[in-house]
C-alpha cells in the first residue's frame, strides 16, 4: 500500500519532531547564563546646592573670615574658619561655587564695593593655595547692597561684613 520511500520519509519526519521536542529546554530549566546581578560603578552621589550651603552655613554660624578694618589681609581666625570649609570644597569637586564678600554701609559706597570685592578674591586666592581648583571658584563683591541686618546698629553692621559662599554648579551644570 505504502511505498518504501514514502515510509523512510514518515520515519524522518517523526525522527525529526522527536528530535526537535527532546532537545528543547523545559521553561522550568534555569536560564543558560550566568543570573549574577550586573554591578556598574556608581557615580558620586553630590549633594544638593541647598545641602552645601547649609553645611558651608553650620561652620560659618557664629565665626566670621575676619580681616582689618578697611584692608583685605586675611587674620589667622579668618583662615581656620576657612580650614573647616576647606573639606566641604574638596568633597564636592564638580561643585562651583561663587565667593561673596559683603560690607556695612559705613563709607563710600564705591569703596565698599571694592573692598567686599578685594576680600573675596582673598577668600578664594587662599582656598586655591590649600588645593581647590581655581576654576571651581569665582568671587564678587556686593558692597553694602545685600545687608543681612540693619546698618544702624554696631551688632547690625558687624553682621553685614560677612563672607557668603553660593552654589552655583553641579557636574558642569549652572
Amino acid at each position: 500500500m505504502y511505498s518504501k520511500d514514502s515510509k523512510l520519509v514518515g520515519i524522518g519526519v517523526v525522527l525529526i519532531i522527536l528530535t526537535f521536542l527532546l532537545c528543547q529546554e523545559s521553561p522550568t530549566s534555569p536560564p543558560s547564563r550566568s543570573t549574577s546581578p550586573v554591578t556598574t560603578p556608581a557615580e558620586p552621589s553630590v549633594p544638593s546646592a541647598a545641602v552645601l550651603k547649609k553645611k558651608i552655613d553650620e561652620v560659618l554660624t557664629g565665626r566670621t573670615i575676619t580681616f582689618p578694618t578697611s584692608s583685605a589681609v586675611l587674620l589667622p581666625e579668618g583662615r581656620s574658619t576657612l580650614g573647616q570649609i576647606l573639606p566641604i570644597l574638596q568633597q564636592n569637586q564638580t561643585v562651583t561655587f561663587e565667593i561673596g564678600g559683603h560690607t556695612d554701609n559705613v563709607g563710600v559706597e564705591e569703596k565698599n564695593r571694592a573692598l567686599s570685592e578685594n576680600r573675596a578674591k582673598s577668600v578664594m586666592d587662599y582656598l586655591v593655595s590649600k588645593g581647590v581648583a581655581a576654576n571651581r571658584l569665582t568671587f564678587k563683591g556686593y558692597g553694602a547692597s545685600r545687608p543681612l541686618a540693619d546698618n544702624a546698629t554696631d551688632e547690625g553692621r558687624s553682621r553685614n561684613r560677612r563672607i557668603e559662599f553660593l552654589v552655583r554648579a553641579k557636574g558642569g551644570q549652572p
